[in-house]
């Protein structure tokens, strides 16, 4: 699993990533407004997004993969 920021949200990153098979975790901002809205349209509320740990509600939003 490789996580990066928004910087790295980057077509030829992802792409690098994709053919070595990873799994990728990355930060979407505002400077991307076609993939922004294009995720803001996915079926977010059919993902499991909450967790409990270190006394705070922790909610991670992350789409299945195909």
């Amino acid at each position: 699993m490789i996580t990066v920021d928004a910087q790295h949200c980057q077509r030829d990153h992802v792409t690098y990533l994709a053919e070595r098979g990873a799994d990728w975790m990355l930060t979407v901002k505002g400077n991307q407004p076609t993939l922004l809205q294009h995720l803001a349209g996915l079926p977010w509320r059919a993902v499991p997004d909450v967790t409990r740990g270190h006394g705070r509600r922790q909610i991670r939003t992350t789409p299945p993969r195909p």
